[in-house]
């Protein structure tokens, strides 16, 4: 199984961006700060619920919504096979000074 698209919404530095990998070979590249990393930790929050380059940090994850933004991040991820699967990821995040609360709402056709 192969992923055909990323859609993300609000996703660290990603207010809005439709990312198709349909492509047989596809080359993800640019300069420092556009967000390739956050590309690849959209893909692994969605499929595994976490960043593990993160995983060490004790508070919750107040890195996932775009900065500017007080709307939820979505992740939405279509793959490439004989049926319609997908996963869909909604995260609801509150922003307070000192305390912070996630709520993850996984979404999965599979």
């Amino acid at each position: 199984m192969r992923i055909k698209q990323i859609a993300l919404k609000n996703f660290r530095c990603f207010r809005l961006a439709n990312i198709d990998l349909s492509a047989d070979i596809v080359a993800i590249y640019g300069r420092n700060g556009v967000g390739k990393t956050a590309f690849f930790d959209a893909i692994e929050f969605a499929l595994l619920g976490s960043i593990g380059r993160f995983a060490d940090e004790p508070a919750p994850p107040d890195y996932l919504p775009h900065v500017f933004s007080d709307d939820k991040a979505v992740v939405h991820i279509d793959f490439k096979d004989n049926t319609d699967n997908w996963v869909n990821l909604t995260i609801l995040i509150w922003k307070v000074v000192e305390v912070g609360e996630i709520i993850m709402s996984y979404c999965m056709n599979f």
